[in-house]
């Protein structure tokens, strides 16, 4: 990992994007302190949306039953 000034990193950050792409991660120091990490971004892969929530509910036997109170409007 290569440690840079931030005041540094400022001047030169084309190269450092190139470093990063290419794997390398770099760390910023302001007096010292480390303060920011730059790392390649990675997109999430996305979850499988169906079926995502199979199992978590449950529908009863009698869903579709009438309701007792609109059995006088049937």
């Amino acid at each position: 990992m290569k440690t840079l000034g931030v005041a540094d990193a400022a001047t030169i950050l084309p190269e450092l994007i190139d470093d990063v792409i290419a794997g390398n991660e770099i760390l910023l120091t302001r007096d010292g302190d480390a303060v920011a990490k730059i790392v390649r971004y990675t997109r999430a892969k996305p979850s499988d949306a169906f079926g995502i929530d199979r199992g978590l509910m449950q529908i009863p036997p009698d869903f579709d039953d009438p309701l007792e109170e609109f059995k006088d409007y049937m």
